[in-house]
């Protein structure tokens, strides 16, 4: 439920990651990018900045998309609004992507560019694994990089293993 480690990624760039899920409240989402002249905070849907001279911080773009006038539906309340919108969006990214098509076979996957691939996943899943071969050996873990996801039955037994013991 609480997880913290550091990532040395690409261009000598060093990344401070804290997980944690027992914080009391409502669900916050917040990543921050702290750099020599100050830094900048995503939190939620909004984006703020303060420079390091400045008393406080300040808001730099607030979102504006309202999903709640497309789905009213009570369903849906739990879900936090930072992934409702981002489920909302690739939704209608699809339905433009097949939007328009003389063949109905066939997409333009323009719409869809920016949407994670699987590859996306794949190495997202690469990173959790480091992070959980580091938290066993208590040393740093280098990201070794999946070409095809891991057999599913193979993590299934591991986890009943794991389970029973």
């Amino acid at each position: 439920d609480f997880c913290f480690f550091q990532m040395l990624m690409a261009g000598d760039i060093c990344s401070t990651v804290t997980l944690n899920f027992n914080m009391p409240g409502s669900f916050v989402h917040e990543v921050m990018i702290v750099g020599s002249a100050g830094r900048l905070v995503a939190r939620g849907m909004d984006l703020y900045g303060q420079k390091n001279a400045a008393a406080q911080e300040e808001l730099l773009f607030k979102d504006s998309l309202n999903v709640h006038a497309e789905l009213s539906e009570k369903e849906f309340e739990d879900i936090p609004l930072l992934y409702l919108k981002g489920m909302v969006c690739l939704v209608q990214a699809l339905r433009l992507s097949f939007q328009d098509q003389e063949d109905q076979r066939t997409w333009d996957p323009k719409p869809v560019a920016m949407a994670a691939s699987f590859e996306d996943g794949l190495y997202m899943q690469s990173v959790v694994d480091a992070i959980k071969r580091s938290s066993r050996s208590g040393e740093w873990e280098t990201v070794k990089e999946m070409v095809e996801d891991s057999d599913a039955n193979q993590n299934l037994c591991e986890a009943l293993q794991r389970n029973n013991l």
